[in-house]
């Protein structure tokens, strides 16, 4: 398996300015329920149609322009999310049928993280981006609420469920969220598990536990704050990209990969924000 060192790098200025204004009315003040709150039309038509024409396809792919004109989870989730704010139901509906029809394949409910035009089949990494699960989830909760459409609802359920099965792991006291299905466990890797803090979708995280009450989403949101604050604590005060939290010992840059605060990483504080968690 690829870890995802390459993201959306084109899409993200767009995203950093159009998801704060859509995902700041939406974000909780931990309260477990889903809202239908007032988010649809906080992107202008203009700022949607600039975005829609770049980036999305007719038949609901949002591209990475950026990375070989590659699809992923993730592009796919924030897709869903502006669709959403810009009251765009039909886009959304195309997004939201790429992502189920070509994304949505692994018999866990997860969605394989990578699909790329160029190749043959097109998915090449059935692995999750957990990040990119629980933005797409978020999006359908959200969405369902706003639109009054129970499909939206009950995909959004069944994709928190498999996040919580899945993708949340014991690491001594801690409760963590593994990036993806494989590959970065205690027992994927000498020095697992390992994690990445900008996957910490933080606002999410009660409208999952509204939607999978059987998972503990607020310890994983109380961990994951936790974590931070354990690795921001040196000269630098920015979490390395990835971190191993081997045996549960001070967490440290994880192996194989750059120790630094990546592009990637500017999410966390942006996810955190939008939270209200200070």
């Amino acid at each position: 398996m690829t870890p995802w060192t390459s993201r959306p790098i084109s899409l993200f200025p767009w995203l950093c300015a159009a998801l704060f204004l859509v995902m700041a009315p939406m974000a909780s003040s931990q309260t477990l329920s889903v809202q239908p709150l007032n988010v649809v039309g906080t992107v202008s038509p203009a700022d949607w149609e600039a975005y829609r024409s770049r980036f999305v396809e007719d038949n609901g792919r949002v591209v990475d322009t950026a990375n070989g004109n590659i699809s992923h989870s993730e592009g796919q989730g924030y897709g869903l999310l502006l669709a959403l704010a810009a009251a765009d139901r039909s886009a959304f509906e195309r997004i939201w049928n790429f992502t189920f029809t070509e994304l949505l394949i692994r018999d866990d409910g997860l969605a394989a993280w990578k699909w790329d035009p160029a190749s043959k089949p097109r998915v090449t990494d059935r692995n999750n981006a957990t990040d990119g699960d629980l933005l797409i989830a978020y999006a359908l909760a959200k969405a369902g609420a706003a639109w009054q459409e129970p499909r939206y609802t009950t995909a959004a359920q069944k994709l928190a469920k498999a996040i919580g099965k899945t993708t949340f792991s014991r690491n001594g006291p801690s409760l963590t969220l593994l990036p993806g299905a494989h590959g970065f466990g205690a027992s994927d890797r000498p020095d697992g598990p390992v994690v990445n803090l900008s996957y910490w979708v933080f606002e999410a995280f009660p409208v999952m536990a509204a939607l999978a009450p059987e998972y503990e989403w607020s310890r994983v949101w109380r961990d994951g704050v936790m974590l931070l604050q354990q690795t921001t604590s040196g000269r630098i005060r920015l979490p390395a990209d990835w971190i191993s939290l081997h045996n549960g010992l001070q967490p440290q840059p994880a192996d194989g990969f750059p120790p630094e605060f990546g592009y990637n990483s500017l999410r966390i504080p942006l996810y955190l924000y939008e939270s209200r968690n200070d």
